[in-house]
């Protein structure tokens, strides 16, 4: 059996086709994908397909800084490019609406190739050999959508003679934290954002971090510099077995949905204190702020507010900066919903490609 190339390794072809970013991608371009890479043989496997505007916001704001001087428009104001790739605003990618793809493997396959397919690279336009597009349609989304968007677009892609596009997913506020019923995320037009944060024993990497901050806020932990080493060991460990034990869940050590539920309380606009630094670095290292010292000061003020909205705006949910259930369980980008203020049921997170930290992994590669 050939193995293909993705940002996860070698994976069977299968394992492609399952990922929800090439499932939820627009039928003809998953038509043409597919027997795109099965005819390489393994020569050229899968980056990324449908980029969630949560994603695309990510990679957006960790390239880009304000700047009155700046070449590109968005929420009113200039921006700069300040690293990596160029990336598109939230809302300009055709990542966003299943109809752009970013290959692995032999670009020089891609290249000789792909025209059999109906497919044209970006080689020519911004230097991505990777990046994929249908060669009937325009290469840019604002372009495509005034010429009637034919195709269509997410999530039901109705297409054709210049169709409506789909109404946006109702939006829904977050709850208050006094107890009562919680309401489940609002329809995703993708995959979630990824990588799901479930911190488990001996990580280091952005879970734990945002576990660490959590722990202190609990008063678990002292709130003391070496409580933020970064690391999962395993004396946070056993504090975390406990709370799992005090708080009748499963006792694992795996932080996911259930035992996030627990830890985490709303935040509200002008909140001051622990739980605001829990916040704000789950902020930070989803890349949506900066990571410095004058974003940790555990002050929810204006800026980091309309960070909030902003994140908000894109994923569905009411932009009130009021960090509740919702909120929490988009910013954590887990599958099941982290209900905060009860006790919730929810299964295991399983971790497949939609998984991976896409972001890291496309640092240098397009966002158009």
């Amino acid at each position: 059996m050939a193995l293909f190339p993705s940002f996860g390794g070698m994976v069977d072809l299968a394992t492609i086709l399952r990922s929800k970013n090439f499932s939820e991608m627009h039928p003809t371009m998953r038509e043409r994908l597919e027997a795109l890479m099965a005819a390489s043989d393994g020569a050229l496997g899968w980056m990324q397909g449908v980029r969630t505007s949560q994603q695309q916001m990510q990679m957006f704001l960790d390239r880009y800084a304000p700047d009155p001087n700046g070449e590109t428009s968005w929420q009113g104001q200039r921006w700069k490019h300040v690293k990596g790739a160029a990336a598109a605003p939230p809302g300009r990618s055709m990542h966003e609406i299943g109809l752009a793809a970013d290959m692995k493997g032999d670009m020089g396959w891609l290249a000789a190739n792909c025209a059999k397919f109906g497919l044209q690279t970006f080689q020519d336009v911004n230097h991505e050999p990777w990046h994929v597009q249908p060669v009937e349609l325009p290469r840019g989304r604002v372009e495509y959508e005034k010429q009637g968007s034919i195709w269509g677009a997410l999530p039901n892609y109705v297409g054709g003679g210049g169709a409506a596009p789909p109404p946006p997913a109702a939006k829904a506020a977050d709850r208050p934290m006094n107890g009562g019923s919680i309401a489940a995320p609002p329809p995703s037009t993708g995959p979630t954002l990824t990588p799901a944060l479930v911190a488990m024993p001996g990580d280091s990497g952005p879970a734990a971090r945002v576990l660490m901050e959590a722990l202190v806020a609990r008063g678990l932990l002292a709130d003391v510099p070496e409580s933020r080493d970064g690391g999962y060991g395993a004396s946070d460990q056993a504090l975390v077995e406990q709370f799992q034990r005090d708080n009748g869940l499963v006792v694992d050590g795996q932080v996911g949905p259930q035992t996030w539920s627990k830890l985490l309380a709303t935040v509200e606009p002008g909140d001051k204190g622990a739980i605001v630094k829990v916040l704000q670095t789950t902020l930070i290292v989803r890349g949506l702020i900066k990571d410095n010292p004058s974003n940790l000061d555990g002050d929810y003020g204006p800026m980091t507010q309309q960070r909030v909205r902003d994140f908000q705006s894109v994923s569905g949910i009411d932009p009130i900066a009021k960090v509740g259930p919702q909120t929490w369980t988009a910013l954590l980008g887990v599958k099941r919903s982290v209900e905060v203020s009860g006790r919730g049921d929810d299964d295991e997170v399983q971790v497949d490609l939609d998984d991976i930290d896409v972001l890291a992994e496309l640092a240098d590669s397009p966002a158009t």
